[in-house]
């Protein structure tokens, strides 16, 4: 019987996403050269000092309950609107989800599961969180403020600073 039967969910559909694949290898500067390359990474080094020219930027990896409630929190408020926007809906908008996916950020905090967040001025503009298994780390939900920071990658930012994580 398909999960969604059982949780009284919508049927699953394809999205149009991929999947992917790094190496990460120290030090963090090499990785960036092996994986990125020049053009990319200098254009995002222009979207890094683009983003700090509009505040303080830090970023960490959520250790406590309260940073992870924080930026679980504000995974669900910036993921609404996109996947509305697509039609389909987004899981944490469910509490039902959103509760699961919140036990399992801080049940696994240390261990099996690492939440990201990417603050400007003390406010979360971007998560990530990924499941670690075996030396890997398999980030399977991501949210970013993309209305206020599209023009910055902050995509893309956020996954190099998850890798740069990952190595050091």
């Amino acid at each position: 019987m398909p999960i969604e039967n059982l949780l009284g969910a919508p049927h699953r559909s394809l999205m149009d996403t991929n999947a992917y694949a790094t190496v990460l290898v120290a030090p963090f500067e090499q990785w960036q050269i092996n994986a990125l390359g020049k053009p990319y990474q200098k254009e995002l080094a222009k979207k890094w000092r683009q983003i700090h020219k509009k505040g303080t930027v830090t970023f960490t990896c959520c250790d406590d309950s309260a940073s992870i409630g924080e930026a679980m929190d504000v995974m669900r408020k910036f993921r609404g609107p996109r996947f509305r926007a697509r039609g389909d809906g987004d899981l944490l908008q469910r509490p039902e989800y959103f509760e699961f996916y919140s036990s399992v950020a801080l049940r696994g905090m240390g261990s099996f599961t690492r939440l990201y967040a990417m603050k400007m001025d003390g406010n979360v503009i971007a998560t990530a969180l990924g499941l670690v298994h075996r030396g890997s780390l398999l980030v399977v939900m991501t949210a970013f403020d993309i209305e206020r920071y599209k023009s910055q990658s902050i995509g893309a930012l956020t996954f190099e600073r998850v890798a740069k994580d990952c190595i050091e």
